[in-house]
C-alpha cells in the first residue's frame, strides 16, 4: 500500500512538485475555497498550515492529478484509470484492529464546532459544508455496515444537517425515520484516496464498501470499533465524530454550491447530533471544493466504474472508458471493439439507464479518450444525427443536475460514432512511431 494516511499523501504531493503550501492565516469563508480553485486548474493540492478557525492544518486538491491515484494503487499514471476500473470489480474483505490512529485523542461533542475548520465556499451558500465526511450506519436488513460520502452543513456547535440523497444510506435512513427512531451514525473525515473513493462508489447490497477499498488498495482495509456506537470505522481516518441522525429535527438545508456548478437547496434534511469524537494526535482535515478537479474526477471514476460493470451485460467489447472532465461523470465516452450498429445503439441505451450518466459517445478502437480534439473529430466524421444517435426521454438522473425535472427524471442522449460498418474509408494518420519521435525532438528545443 503506497499512500496509507493524508500524511503519506501530503508527502508524495510535496516530493512531485504538486502540492501549494500556505501557511496562513487563511480564512475559512471563501479563502480557502479561492485557493483550491486557483490551484485546481493547475492540478496541484493545497496544504495550509494555518486557518482562522480552530487549530487544525488542512490539505485540498487531494487528487488534483492521475500521479496520485497511480501512486496509491502502485501504477505508471497512463494505467492509472484502467486499473482503477478493473479493481472495482474485486473484494478484500476488511480486517478488525483492536485500535488505530483515529481513536488516539478524545475530544468534547460541543467543541466540534470550533475545532474543525468547516469551510464556506461560495458566495450565496447558507453556511459552512463539510465536504468529505464519510458517513456510517448498521443496515439492520443485512446486517452490515452502509457507507456513503454525503455533505453536512454545520447547524451548531455539535450538529450537522446530512444530505442523504443516495442508497444505501438514504434508505436504511428511511426505515428509521417511518419507524419514529434516531439512527445511530459515525463520520469519519480524512482518508486516503483509494479509501475515500470507495465509499462514493456503488456498493453490492449487504456488502461493506471496505471491501471495494481492500481490493483498491491491494490489502485489506483496517477497522476500528467506534467507542460510542460500535460502528467500524477506518482505522486509519483523521478524525471520527459519533452520535445520531435525528429524524426528528429536519430542517432547510442550503444553499449549497454543488458540483454541478449551481447552488442546491433542500427542503429538509435531517440533523446529525455529536454524541462523542476523536481524532489522531496531530489530525489533518480534508478540503474538497466540490466545483474543482477533485470532486469532477471522484464522481468521473465512479460512472466509469459503473458504465465498466455494465459494459458485461450487452453483447459487445469495451475497451476504455473515461469520464469527459468537469461533467462530474454525467458525460462519459467509450471505445469499443466492431460491432454491428444494432448492438452498439442496445448498449447505449443500457449505459443510459444508468442514474449517473446522461451522455454517452461510443467511439472506435483507434480514437484516444484522453484527446477531446480526437473524440469530437469522431463524433462529426462518424456520425449521422438521424441514425447513429439517440435520444431517451424520462430517465432517471443525478439529483444535482440543475437541467432536470421533478425528481431528477431528465432525458438522454447517445452517440454512436464508432463509424463501424457506416463510415468507409481509410482514416489519415501520422504513424505513432514517428510522433514519439519528434515528440522527444521538441521537448530537447523547448529547453
Amino acid at each position: 500500500m503506497a499512500l496509507r494516511d493524508l500524511t503519506d499523501v501530503v508527502a508524495f504531493l510535496r516530493a512531485c512538485g504538486r502540492l501549494a503550501e500556505v501557511d496562513g492565516p487563511v480564512s475559512v469563508r471563501h479563502e480557502v475555497a479561492a485557493l483550491l480553485h486557483m490551484a485546481s486548474r493547475e492540478h496541484r493540492a493545497v496544504w495550509v498550515g494555518r486557518t482562522d478557525r480552530g487549530p487544525l492544518s488542512m490539505v485540498g486538491n487531494v487528487l488534483c492529478h492521475d500521479e496520485v491515484l497511480a501512486q496509491a494503487l502502485g501504477v505508471p499514471p497512463e494505467q492509472a484509470g484502467r486499473a482503477f476500473v478493473e479493481r472495482c470489480t474485486g473484494r478484500v474483505r476488511p480486517r478488525v484492529a483492536a485500535d488505530g490512529p483515529v481513536l488516539e485523542r478524545p475530544l468534547e461533542a460541543g467543541e466540534i464546532g470550533e475545532f474543525l475548520p468547516v469551510l464556506t465556499h461560495y458566495e450565496g451558500d447558507s453556511g459552512a459544508f463539510l465536504t468529505t465526511a464519510v458517513v456510517s450506519a448498521l443496515d439492520p436488513r443485512t446486517g452490515t455496515v452502509a457507507r456513503g460520502v454525503h455533505r453536512m452543513e454545520q447547524r451548531g456547535p455539535d450538529r450537522f444537517g446530512v444530505a442523504l440523497l443516495n442508497p444505501p444510506l438514504s434508505e436504511v435512513y428511511a426505515e428509521a425515520k417511518a419507524a419514529g427512531r434516531p439512527l445511530p451514525a459515525a463520520v469519519t473525515l480524512g482518508h486516503e484516496p483509494l479509501t475515500f473513493l470507495a465509499a462514493a462508489l456503488k456498493g453490492r447490497a449487504g456488502e461493506d464498501k471496505m471491501a471495494a477499498a481492500g481490493a483498491l488498495r491491494g490489502e485489506p482495509v483496517d477497522l476500528v470499533s467506534a467507542p460510542h456506537t460500535g460502528i467500524p470505522v477506518p482505522a486509519e481516518a483523521e478524525i471520527l465524530l459519533e452520535g445520531v441522525i435525528d429524524p426528528s429535527d429536519e430542517r432547510p438545508d442550503g444553499p449549497f454550491g454543488e458540483i454541478s456548478g449551481y447552488h442546491v437547496s433542500f427542503s429538509a434534511t435531517p440533523t446529525f447530533v455529536v454524541r462523542s469524537a476523536r481524532c489522531r494526535q496531530t489530525p489533518l482535515y480534508h478540503a474538497l471544493l466540490p466545483t474543482g478537479w477533485e470532486a469532477d474526477r471522484l464522481l468521473g471514476m465512479v460512472a466509469e466504474a459503473s458504465v465498466q460493470a455494465l459494459a458485461g451485460a450487452v453483447p459487445v467489447e469495451v475497451t476504455a472508458v473515461r469520464a469527459t472532465p468537469f461533467s462530474y461523470g454525467a458525460s462519459v465516452v467509450v471505445r469499443l471493439a466492431p460491432a454491428t450498429p444494432d448492438r452498439i445503439r442496445a448498449f447505449l441505451e443500457t449505459l443510459l439507464r444508468e442514474t449517473r450518466v446522461k451522455v454517452v459517445v461510443a467511439v472506435a478502437e483507434d480514437v484516444d479518450l484522453e484527446d477531446p480534439w480526437d473524440v469530437e473529430w469522431s463524433v462529426v466524421s462518424r456520425s449521422q444525427p438521424d441514425r447513429d444517435w439517440v435520444i431517451l426521454p424520462g430517465l432517471q438522473g443525478q439529483p444535482i443536475d440543475p437541467s432536470a425535472h421533478e425528481h431528477a427524471v431528465t432525458a438522454k442522449a447517445g452517440v454512436d460514432a464508432t463509424g463501424y460498418q457506416r463510415v468507409p474509408g481509410r482514416r489519415a494518420r501520422v504513424p505513432r512511431a514517428a510522433l514519439e519521435r519528434t515528440r522527444a525532438f521538441l521537448t530537447r528545443r523547448e529547453r
